[in-house]
């Protein structure tokens, strides 16, 4: 099945400056981050001290961090 593409308004700079759009594609790449850094670190940001305090290795968390964002973002799972 062919989805449409949606064709959003661009800003100048050709950045997509749209209400209707995701906020995961709006804006620049850098105010994105950001962005993300605030969500992740508001939801996450204790844990991952926790963790640190509890003495988990960095790494270990680390893999464990990018199995579940594998997981989320694979449809398939």
């Amino acid at each position: 099945m062919e989805t449409k593409k949606e064709e959003y308004v661009r800003d100048g700079l050709g950045w997509i400056d749209d209400f209707r759009a995701p906020a995961g594609i709006v804006g620049r790449p850098f105010s994105r981050q950001l962005a993300i850094h605030a969500l992740l670190y508001g939801h996450i940001g204790s844990v991952l001290r926790d963790l640190r305090q509890h003495s988990y290795d960095l790494e270990e968390v680390r893999g464990v961090i990018n199995n579940l964002l594998d997981e989320a973002y694979d449809g398939s799972r």
